[in-house]
């Protein structure tokens, strides 16, 4: 959500409108360029080297923010601990931001009901993953571990 309004700053910063979504366009294509140019210069510096295995956590965030359903997702835009601007679920700070705290918290119109509204969102608040964000990263590590024979 941090990078979404970042990207939305510069939309609005071009006037808006037309200009304002090629403004955005073309500083995410900027942003992700960068990103993607470091992981290739990573992968590349050790792909001769047995004992480091790169994990390309950036593709797959990239893959689970465009598909949420595929990975049991069912939020990947709205921050669970709530954040500057954000309206929908109170903004509490990280950690005062519990399970049981965020279970006795209304849900957010439009989404999951019920207590476990939370488990399955992307983000804890603006930048951070929440618990299940964090499995989904440790999931894809495991899985280039036992690739490579090493669990």
């Amino acid at each position: 959500p941090r990078f979404q309004a970042v990207l939305d700053q510069i939309a609005t910063a071009a006037g808006g409108g037309t200009a304002g979504a090629a403004a955005r366009a073309q500083a995410e294509g900027l942003f992700k360029g960068w990103v993607n140019a470091f992981n290739q210069q990573l992968a590349a510096t050790f792909s001769g080297e047995s004992r480091v295995k790169v994990v390309d956590i950036a593709s797959k965030f990239t893959d689970q923010i465009t598909r949420p359903a595929a990975y049991g997702l069912t939020n990947v835009t709205l921050p669970v601990c709530g954040g500057p601007g954000i309206t929908a679920v109170p903004e509490r700070p990280l950690g005062q931001c519990t399970a049981s705290v965020l279970s006795s918290t209304p849900p957010p119109a439009g989404g999951p009901t019920g207590a476990d509204w939370w488990q399955r969102a992307m983000f804890a608040d603006n930048f951070h993953p929440t618990p299940y964000g964090h499995s989904l990263m440790a999931d894809q590590v495991l899985e280039v571990l036992d690739d490579a024979d090493w669990l």
